[in-house]
């Protein structure tokens, strides 16, 4: 059988969801088996309490990528007793949504024929930095035909514009570039692999888009190698770091307030940084104003 190529993945799951595999439990038990395992593994990932602190020297592949090295250091060194944001009950439940999400992309895409495999491996990447033993370690998603992908599921907007502008350095707000190069460089064994991609996925729309990602747009190997040893200098120093100016406040508007940038008002340090911020509930959701110069006509969260 003729070997099926990445480019028609998308179409091939709408023609599967529009009826042309007539009966997946008999023709494909071992999926259906494997699928409803993957999902209640990441249910089960979902729902496990993460230990507060972190242990120097173990790091994860998402860290690489992340645009504010202060937020990093926090993870390791929050004094004792300090209290950070927690997320919100519908916040963790979008997380949640999100990943079994991407185990149904998947699973659609094997009734496919499409060749997938090596779905949540582990990958290792050991170093020694400074007399330090250092380790990042990370799940890749999947291997479809050939090439190293990473799903992603994401808001309408988010969806459009990265089907739109494709990803790179420039709008690569949450460093999806690094995890992709981290697996695509750091795999092992590499299985052939020529090629990198994203599969998008709109979680409110249902449309799907396989984006792929030139290796030059990707950080390499070295580079890689350079970042994880530099986040392991930075959350060993006795006090954070600046905030970068990639994450400085912003203008809301022309009203003279300043907010937080879009990266800042996901992060879970908002009080460490910026200890008299005040937060005003508009319809849109919660905005941050780091500067209040004149005071908006609604309601403020205490």
């Amino acid at each position: 059988m003729t070997k099926k190529e990445i480019d028609t993945l998308v179409p091939d799951i709408y023609e599967v969801l529009k009826g042309s595999v007539p009966s997946v439990d008999d023709s494909h038990p071992d999926e259906i088996i494997q699928y409803a395992l993957n999902v209640a593994n990441a249910m089960r990932r979902s729902l496990t309490p993460r230990k507060k602190g972190r242990e120097l020297g173990k790091y994860w592949a998402t860290d690489l990528g992340k645009p504010c090295d202060r937020s990093l250091w926090f993870d390791f060194n929050l004094p004792e007793g300090e209290e950070v944001e927690e997320l919100e009950g519908h916040t963790r439940f979008k997380f949640m949504y999100g990943d079994t999400i991407e185990e149904k992309v998947l699973f659609l895409g094997k009734l496919t024929g499409h060749s997938i495999g090596r779905e949540q491996e582990r990958v290792e990447l050991k170093l020694t930095n400074n007399g330090n033993d250092i380790i990042v370690s990370g799940r890749l998603d999947a291997v479809i035909d050939r090439t190293m992908v990473d799903v992603k599921s994401a808001s309408p907007f988010a969806y459009n514009k990265y089907v739109k502008e494709g990803i790179h350095s420039g709008n690569d707000t949450f460093g999806y570039l690094w995890q992709l190069g981290y697996y695509f460089w750091f795999a092992t064994p590499a299985a052939g692999n020529s090629s990198a991609a994203f599969l998008f996925i709109d979680k409110s729309m249902g449309h799907m888009a396989v984006k792929m990602v030139p290796r030059d747009q990707m950080p390499d190997d070295s580079a890689i190698e350079r970042r994880a040893k530099t986040i392991d200098l930075t959350v060993r120093e006795a006090t954070p770091p600046v905030p970068p100016a990639k994450v400085a406040p912003v203008p809301d508007g022309k009203s003279g307030n300043m907010k937080l940038c879009t990266t800042c008002s996901y992060c879970k340090y908002k009080a460490q940084c910026y200890p008299t911020l005040r937060t005003f509930i508009y319809s849109t959701g919660p905005r941050f104003l780091t500067n209040v110069a004149r005071t908006p006509n609604v309601p403020e969260a205490t």
